[in-house]
């Protein structure tokens, strides 16, 4: 019932939106901005996606079912085991995340980058490969004359 009201809510609020996108005048205003693109979030993704997840709760029969009792009829067996599995790809997941920013952490500390970790700097085709790494602030005063050598059009 909560995806119920929330798609009631977010499709509210996207409708809202779209009668302020519906004045032409507006609309070419607002047509790259942060607002259209949260005028289509909130009635697509979100309307569409919390109505999808409702329907499916009320199919699967998840609304009220109670949690923590030891004999699940044997018709969940199969969806418990894969959402048990979910779990353990989560948990392996979270793991190697900690792993992961436990050896950057520790490893060097104040250690700066490379120069140029992208070993290109003898040719560069295009500013965004001549900046040093990490970029400075306001790297090029003026764009740099970059000349083709090679055509990369085939």
């Amino acid at each position: 019932m909560l995806f119920a009201v929330g798609f009631i809510f977010l499709f509210t609020i996207g409708g809202l939106t779209g009668i302020v996108l519906a004045n032409s005048g507006l609309d070419i205003a607002l047509h790259d901005t942060y607002y259209m693109v949260a005028h289509f979030h909130y009635v697509l993704s979100m309307g569409a996606v919390f109505a999808l997840f409702a329907g499916f709760h009320y199919w699967v029969g998840l609304s009220g079912m109670p949690r923590r009792i030891p004999d699940y009829p044997d018709a969940y067996a199969g969806w418990n085991s894969l959402s048990s599995f979910g779990s353990y790809i989560s948990v392996v997941g979270i793991c190697r995340f900690f792993v992961v920013v436990t050896i950057t952490s520790s490893s060097g500390k104040n250690k700066r980058c490379a120069p140029s970790p992208w070993a290109i700097e003898q040719n560069p085709t295009t500013p965004e490969w001549m900046v040093q790494n990490p970029p400075a602030f306001h790297t090029f005063g003026e764009l740099p004359a970059i000349k083709e050598t090679e055509s990369y059009v085939k």
